[in-house]
C-alpha cells in the first residue's frame, strides 16, 4: 500500500490512509507444474466483469475511492464445473477529510453564516439608507412649508396692495379724470365758483 509492506489479514484491523492511491498484491500459490498453467483471476467489488492475472501473479489497483473494497480471487484447479477455488480479500480507505460529514457540515454553516451576515449588513445598509432619505424627504418638506407660508404670505400682501390699489388710487384717479372732463366740457356753463371749488376739490384728492 503505497510501497509499504502490509499483510492481507492487517486489512480489516485498521483503515487505509485516505492518500493510498496505489495497491498491489502478490499472490503465491503451490503448484507443482509450470506456472503458465495457473489461471487466476480477480474482480474488484461487485464487477460482473473479471480480470486475468498475468504470470507475475500481482493484482494492481490504482486511485481506489475512499470506503469498503472488496477483491474477490478465483483460481481454476481444473477444466470442469465447480473446479475452482476462491479467496476474498476486504479493506477500507478512509474518507478525506474534506469529504467528510463534519466538514460538510462546518462548510455549510460557514457558507450559511457568510449569507446571513450579507443580507444582515445589506438590509442595515438599506434600513440607513431608507432613514437617511426619510430625514432628507422630512428636511425638505419642512423647507417646503416654510416657503409655502412665505408665498401664502406674499400672495396676501399682493392681494392687499391690489386691493388698495384699487380702492386708495384708481378710484381717486377716476374722479380726477372725470372731473377735469367736466371742467373742460362744461367749461362755459360752469360758474367760476364752482370751478373753483371743482379744482379744490381736485388738488385735495
Amino acid at each position: 500500500v503505497n510501497d509499504m509492506l502490509l499483510s492481507p489479514g492487517t486489512f480489516d484491523k485498521y483503515e487505509l490512509p485516505a492518500s493510498t492511491d496505489r495497491i498491489s498484491i502478490k499472490l503465491t500459490t503451490p503448484l507443482w507444474e509450470n506456472p503458465e498453467n495457473s489461471y487466476i483471476q480477480y474482480r474488484l467489488d461487485n464487477n460482473e466483469e473479471w480480470n486475468w492475472i498475468e504470470n507475475d501473479h500481482t493484482i494492481s489497483l490504482m486511485s481506489l475511492s475512499a470506503g469498503k473494497h472488496t477483491i474477490s480471487i478465483l483460481q481454476l484447479t481444473g477444466f470442469g464445473p465447480g473446479n475452482y477455488t476462491t479467496e476474498k480479500i476486504s479493506f477500507v480507505i478512509k474518507t478525506h477529510w474534506y469529504m467528510t460529514w463534519w466538514f460538510r457540515l462546518i462548510v455549510f454553516l460557514i457558507m450559511a453564516s457568510i449569507v446571513y451576515a450579507i443580507v444582515f449588513l445589506r438590509t442595515r445598509q438599506i434600513k440607513a439608507a431608507k432613514y437617511k432619505l426619510e430625514l432628507l424627504v422630512a428636511e425638505r418638506t419642512a423647507e417646503l412649508q416654510v416657503q409655502n407660508r412665505k408665498l401664502e404670505k406674499r400672495d396676501a400682501i399682493q392681494s392687499r396692495l391690489i386691493s388698495i390699489i384699487n380702492h386708495d388710487i384708481i378710484t381717486p384717479l377716476k374722479f380726477l379724470y372725470r372731473a377735469g372732463n367736466k371742467l373742460l366740457e362744461k367749461e362755459q356753463e360752469i360758474s367760476e365758483e364752482i370751478r373753483h371749488e371743482t379744482i379744490y376739490e381736485m388738488t385735495y384728492t
